[in-house]
């Protein structure tokens, strides 16, 4: 069933222009992290080590909220467009469960998203650390969190397409992540937050926190108040709660036959 929903994810329009993109953000990170790590201070050229690390965590921060990003958006109609066409009715006539079928459906968008996006960060991750010295620690674990993040997104994106639209479904996925990241960032950079933006960040998923702490060794600046383990422990329920809500939710549906939605 994974084979197949990643087949089905594969046939989409969307995969082919996240291809072109993917190779063009190859291209564009190899002339991006060729450049001299060296600033001109004074007419004297000085080492620009701090330069790179800015550059790097930058880089790194904006292709992870990509690959979030683009993992919700191929999951808002994975399940829904097998529901439509009937394929979804007919695979659950044999003997397989729910929770499988929702599950691989979850897996193969998850596939098609981060197929790219780790070869993105992979990319970025060598360049930066072969030609600005950076070390590679810091990257593995921003992409650990980058694959649990995309989860989350997708999970509960999947699920919330069962009861609204897909253009809804991707405004929706574009705001949370758009507001998400942004109070994480100003937390990370020592914002005070109260009241509903407090809780966000506290206690929602750690989309941009959660990077911004992995890559603390490159920047040299450690957010305040947050741990790794206190960002690790939140994406990992994170995620978990998305898979669990979408399972438990789709095993409720009531299936009908193919429609035109």
């Amino acid at each position: 069933m994974t084979r197949e929903a990643i087949s089905d994810a594969f046939r989409r329009r969307i995969v082919f222009a996240v291809l072109v993109l993917c190779f063009l953000g190859l291209m564009m990170l190899n002339t991006c992290t060729s450049c001299e790590g060296q600033v001109q201070v004074q007419g004297n050229a000085t080492q620009g080590f701090d330069v790179s690390a800015w550059a790097g965590f930058g880089l790194f921060g904006v292709l992870c909220l990509w690959t979030i990003t683009l993992a919700g958006l191929l999951a808002s109609d994975q399940l829904t467009q097998s529901l439509a066409d009937g394929n979804a009715l007919m695979v659950l006539s044999r003997p397989v469960g729910r929770d499988s079928y929702a599950v691989s459906r979850l897996l193969g968008a998850l596939a098609v998203a981060l197929v790219p996006g780790l070869i993105l960060l992979g990319g970025a991750g060598l360049l930066l650390v072969s030609r600005s010295g950076l070390s590679p620690g810091p990257a593995v674990v921003a992409t650990l969190f980058c694959v649990g993040s995309s989860i989350t997104i997708a999970s509960f994106a999947m699920t919330a397409s069962l009861y609204l639209p897909r253009v809804a479904i991707f405004l929706l996925t574009l705001v949370v992540i758009a507001a998400t990241s942004s109070i994480n960032l100003a937390s990370v950079a020592g914002m005070e937050l109260s009241g509903i933006y407090g809780l966000v960040d506290r206690l929602g998923p750690p989309l941009a926190s959660s990077v911004a702490v992995a890559l603390a060794p490159w920047s040299g600046r450690l957010p305040p108040d947050i741990t790794v383990f206190d960002v690790a422990l939140r994406t990992a329920l994170w995620a978990a709660s998305g898979v669990i809500t979408l399972v438990a939710v789709f095993r409720r549906w009531e299936i009908e036959g193919p429609t035109d939605r």
